[in-house]
């Protein structure tokens, strides 16, 4: 008697276990839209910040999208303003899905997406660290929101 039950507490546990993996978020497109930035540059590229090393905190818009996302293999197809390229993607804490981007130049960003929240809400943050040796660096931080379906973006903060 006490190995079937110990066998059926087994069973139930391994599909508990197996039904929370399922339930897991695992979106497969986002489409984000960044609306509040931190920024600092030292960067000739940007001719309206130029020599600045103070920090811009504002009102912004950025977009982002992430296709083709497949966390088992670690991968998904990024489109944004310099155009497309893969990176790295990985499931980050509290279900997060987190992209790391390595650019042609040596720059990294970094953009983690939270898994929705009861309304459905998807919050995203996204890290642009940017060194070139001839104009400077800049450094930014984006807050945004995200669809996980191909339709309209989310709209941006009036």
């Amino acid at each position: 008697m006490e190995k079937h039950l110990i066998a059926a507490l087994a069973a139930v546990m391994g599909s508990s276990a197996m039904s929370a993996e399922a339930a897991e978020w695992s979106p497969t497109y986002l489409g984000c839209v960044f609306t509040e930035s931190a920024f600092s540059a030292t960067d000739d590229i940007y001719p309206d910040h130029r020599n600045e090393e103070r920090l811009k905190v504002g009102s912004t818009k950025f977009e982002l999208a992430f296709a083709a996302i497949d966390l088992l293999a670690h991968r998904a197809q990024l489109i944004g303003n310099q155009g497309s390229a893969q990176v790295i993607a990985q499931r980050g804490g509290f279900e997060s899905v987190v992209f790391l981007e390595w650019t042609p130049l040596g720059s990294v960003n970094l953009t983690t997406v939270l898994a929705p929240t009861k309304d459905g809400t998807i919050r995203a943050v996204t890290s642009r660290h940017i060194a070139e040796p001839l104009s400077g660096y800049m450094a930014s931080q984006y807050l945004g929101t995200c669809k996980d379906h191909i339709g309209e973006l989310p709209m941006a903060a009036q």
